[in-house]
């Protein structure tokens, strides 16, 4: 028998078999189990390197977010120190009051919002008049 030889334990049944001839059987059947064996761990070890690179990558992109994370915290804790320790006219001067202090450095959006209704406020109140608009006011005195 060859090792590539597959075994036909039909053909084996009720057969007599020298001793050999078994030794022979049994050795055959024992390195097709250990090259299956090998095979099964190395496919079995790739998947937990896989496995543990995906965890690393993993690992490495929550630890860099919640680095990024820890440095805007520390930014924004700054920040409300730095506002904090302005005097009253000084925050009405950049449109804050004390109350605000928290939320315009925890909400942006609000604070950009705020900053731009007031620019188009005082952008309305400053508008030059058209000739038009000067017409229909000088035609409504006359009437």
């Amino acid at each position: 028998m060859s090792a590539n030889d597959e075994i036909d334990f039909a053909a084996l049944y009720g057969r007599k078999l020298t001793a050999e001839q078994w030794n022979a059987i049994k050795q055959q059947i024992l390195h097709r189990a250990r090259v299956a064996r090998a095979q099964a761990l190395r496919d079995m070890a790739g998947g937990i390197l896989a496995t543990g690179l995906q965890l690393a990558a993993g690992a490495r992109r929550v630890l860099g977010n919640l680095r990024k994370a820890y440095a805007v915290r520390r930014e924004r804790n700054a920040a409300i120190r730095a506002l904090w320790a302005l005097d009253d006219r000084s925050l009405r001067d950049i449109g804050l009051g004390r109350s605000e202090i928290w939320s315009a450095v925890y909400d942006p959006e609000r604070s950009m919002a705020r900053n731009l209704a007031v620019t188009r406020h005082r952008a309305r109140a400053v508008r030059p008049a058209t000739s038009a608009g000067c017409r229909q006011a000088v035609q409504k005195s006359a009437a």
